[in-house]
């Protein structure tokens, strides 16, 4: 009777060993798998930290560039604050003065509705003019000048009666325009 429960002896060690050895090796695989795991993770993330560190260090460029574009918004458009029909009007309003000033008569003038276009609110006007040449040369340079800046979208040029060599020739104008707005 010895003799079997001598061999069994050996087939319990080895059933022992595999008991106590398989979750070691478990063990040891699930930490094998986490650190490839981590390291791809490292590898993937690594070149967006160094982006980052780039930009940390590069921050007062950053900030000398933002106020570059917000001073360049601001000559090209106006601010979100304001309301579209609001500006519209007034732009209309100033362009009409300029007209005037210029020696324009200023037969009608529309504020269209504003478009939205990127990030900010196009608002159209069409003037209808009419004037002389230099006039309309006079209003070309003011408007040039004006901030934030007038757009032009087109114009059209007629001459209004027969064109006389010994009188100044009168023109009929239309001019369409455009306004940018900041979208808030």
């Amino acid at each position: 009777m010895s003799r079997p429960a001598m061999s069994l002896r050996p087939l319990a060690w080895l059933v022992l060993a595999v008991m106590v050895l398989l979750p070691i090796a478990g063990a040891g695989f699930y930490v094998l798998n986490k650190q490839r795991w981590a390291a791809e993770r490292l590898a993937e993330i690594e070149p967006r930290y160094a982006r980052l560190l780039g930009l940390e260090g590069s921050q007062a460029e950053l900030q000398q560039a933002r106020r570059a574009v917000q001073g360049y918004v601001e000559r090209h458009a106006y601010p979100a604050t304001r309301d579209a029909t609001q500006t519209g009007t007034e732009v209309q309003q100033r362009v009409r003065n300029v007209a005037a000033v210029a020696g324009l008569s200023i037969i009608s003038s529309q504020v269209l509705p504003a478009k939205a276009e990127g990030g900010f609110d196009r608002i159209p006007l069409v003037l209808k003019l009419e004037g002389e040449l230099g006039a309309l040369q006079a209003l070309l340079v003011v408007l040039a000048s004006e901030a934030p800046i007038i757009h032009f979208d087109g114009f059209s040029v007629r001459t209004i009666g027969a064109v006389r060599a010994d009188a100044p020739q009168r023109l009929d104008i239309q001019l369409q325009l455009f306004v940018l707005r900041a979208r808030p």
